[in-house]
């Protein structure tokens, strides 16, 4: 009798593994494969986001997951700023470095040429005289803001400072043919949708120029307009509650590259956040779930989850019958917990995810915090569906830079944090 049940007991836990047992080489294959140099940074360079959507694609099929009317695309357009190369500055001769000395504003227009300098600083925006100064610049010249020490401004001093930038990117207030401003931060790439009537080009502070300085540079930009991307949505239909749905998503695209040289890998943003859902979508193809699933990898989360928005003005899935989202963006690390976002705004559910949490061990921490529209999950929340954005806490602190690359990558939690999924959804 002993030894029935120690058998018995046995084949429960080593099913019950199997049953919430996530490939962890499966994830870091498609981490891996998603941040490669061939993927251009999943940006709209080099068909780098098709290629990543072509690869997604194939995993979906591959999991059997449904296509929505015969396929797994949800076309949209979008204006974007590219920087297909080449991207170089020179000063004096000395040829900079971008991302570490310099970084066209992603809003910047081409330029290419030798300019001097006419230099407006702080004190030239707050007496006024800058107007002035703007107004004499001339074509062969780039403006330099220096605006070194801002940061001992008053409140109302700052706010001067800022008016005045904003204007000189909206409005044409200067014949010179472009603008350096020296940067006291990081400097971070990203996307965007518009585009200035001039170059604008930050600097890092420790690089010295002065009025005398010859500025040479090369900036090629493209401006796609009315670009055609796409989310890629597929299905598995629950085997208890076929008409409740949750939504799981992921976006797919990242900041991409700049000029042939650099790209941006985007492992923890968001390559991490795709592993998840096809590991998800791995499990599931396996072990149907009650409720029917809904993944959804979306496109220009980057450019102001343009994606996320498409599908809530479109949605292949009445808005009655989501029963609850999932969103992973940022799930690479782990080894301090979790974050959850709305964990305060749906108290029922998390207390769900905590108990779960309690009972099986399964990460070291869960953090709540209330409403941000910080990601993909934005539209849908403030469509009125209830959601959770979930993130994961320390290890790899790389951002929007091109050290955020697969082998950097801890996936500390990975596993547990997709267990803790699949029992959380089987709860609701």
């Amino acid at each position: 009798m002993v030894i029935k049940h120690f058998i018995f007991l046995l084949v429960y836990l080593l099913l019950f593994q199997d049953l919430d047992a996530q490939d962890i080489l499966y994830a870091r294959r498609v981490v891996e494969d998603l941040t490669s140099s061939a993927m251009h940074g999943r940006g709209f360079t080099q068909q780098g986001i098709n290629k990543a959507a072509t690869y997604i694609i194939k995993e979906y099929k591959k999991n059997g997951a449904i296509p929505v009317n015969s396929s797994y695309s949800q076309w949209f357009r979008l204006n974007i700023n590219t920087f297909p190369g080449p991207v170089e500055l020179a000063v004096n001769d000395t040829l900079l470095k971008p991302l570490t000395e310099f970084l066209p504003d992603p809003s910047s227009p081409g330029i290419k040429g030798t300019f001097g300098l006419a230099e407006i600083n702080t004190l030239d925006i707050l007496s006024g005289s800058g107007m002035v100064k703007l107004q004499r610049a001339t074509r062969d010249q780039l403006l330099y803001l220096n605006l070194s020490g801002t940061d001992t401004l008053n409140r109302e001093q700052r706010n001067a400072v800022t008016n005045f930038k904003a204007h000189l990117k909206s409005d044409n207030l200067t014949r010179a043919a472009g603008i350096i401003e020296t940067a006291q931060d990081k400097l971070m790439w990203y996307t965007s949708g518009q585009r200035y009537n001039k170059p604008w080009i930050k600097m890092n502070q420790a690089v010295a120029v002065d009025s005398l300085s010859r500025i040479k540079i090369a900036l090629k930009s493209r401006w796609l307009q009315e670009h055609k991307t796409r989310n890629i949505i597929g299905f598995y239909r629950g085997a208890l509650k076929p008409d409740s749905f949750i939504l799981l998503t992921a976006h797919y695209d990242h900041i991409g590259s700049l000029g042939k040289e650099i790209f941006f890998p985007g492992a923890n943003d968001n390559a991490s956040g795709i592993a998840m859902l096809l590991s998800l979508m791995k499990y599931y193809a396996d072990h149907p779930p009650a409720y029917s699933l809904l993944f959804l990898a979306t496109s220009a989360e980057e450019s102001g989850f343009l994606g996320a928005r498409h599908y809530v003005e479109n949605p292949v899935v009445e808005q009655e019958k989501v029963r609850f989202l999932l969103n992973f963006d940022l799930v690479g690390t782990g080894e301090e917990g979790i974050m959850v976002v709305n964990g305060s705004i749906f108290p029922l559910e998390f207390s769900t995810l905590m108990r779960i949490n309690d009972r099986d061990s399964l990460l070291p921490v869960i953090k709540t915090r209330g409403e941000a529209c910080n990601s993909d999950h934005c539209p849908f929340y403030l469509k009125g569906i209830p959601c959770f954005f979930i993130y994961t806490l320390g290890g790899n602190a790389t951002y929007h830079d091109p050290f955020d690359t697969a082998d950097a990558l801890s996936m500390a939690a990975f596993e547990n944090y997709a267990r803790l999924m699949i029992r959380f959804i089987a709860a609701l």
